[in-house]
């Protein structure tokens, strides 16, 4: 009846009292606990979903959407710090979700908080996770790691899009990309390892 409400109603103030009452029937159920956490989140009462959550993971460690539900909550309150720390629990019981972590991690990014970024981009299965990567490992020079994140990810691009990470026409010379146009297949990976290898005084990128 709660869940009722609370989804097909979009009555989760209504939703509340029979949720609660289930609780109180049967208090081991972390699905139960993690529904009346939505139903007070929806009405705005953070503290109280904040705890029913944190009981439903006490409950079942191994159920992820409280965790999930906590790190959307803690983003929101501006608590960077706990909110990556349940993306990343989140993750580890339901690695097969990976958007909001990415997203998270894009806007950590951003904050240039790289170290955050990078730990929990190294936990994500998702290939657009690799770009997030390579710019951590940037920050901290480790240029190797960040050349084998994103090749990583351009070999998982279709063929059309990895073209274009190859097309130095747009940042070379006239003579050069004329150059490189009439490389064959076979030196065409030595003639950009060199054109490359020009443009970087640090010989790193």
């Amino acid at each position: 009846l709660g869940i009722l409400h609370l989804d097909f109603f979009s009555a989760p103030r209504v939703a509340l009292t029979p949720l609660l009452a289930a609780i109180r029937l049967d208090s081991t159920r972390a699905e139960t606990y993690f529904d009346a956490a939505r139903a007070h989140l929806a009405v705005k009462e953070e503290r109280a979903a904040r705890k029913a959550a944190d009981t439903a993971i006490r409950r079942d460690a191994a159920f992820a959407p409280p965790y999930h539900l906590l790190a959307r909550l803690y983003e929101k309150e501006g608590n960077e710090t706990a909110a990556r720390v349940y993306y990343r629990r989140y993750l580890d019981q339901n690695p097969e979700d990976q958007t909001a972590a990415f997203e998270f991690a894009v806007g950590l990014i951003k904050k240039k908080r790289f170290a955050e970024a990078e730990e929990l981009a190294s936990r994500m299965a998702d290939y657009r996770s690799l770009p997030l990567l390579a710019q951590a490992l940037m920050e901290r020079r480790d240029h190797d790691g960040a050349v084998t994140a994103f090749a990583e990810y351009i070999g998982q691009l279709p063929p059309k899009e990895q073209e274009l990470y190859d097309d130095i026409s747009l940042v070379a010379q006239p003579h050069e990309a004329r150059a490189y146009q009439s490389t064959t297949p076979e030196t065409r990976a030595a003639y950009l390892r060199d054109f490359w290898r020009r443009k970087d005084p640090f010989k790193t990128t």
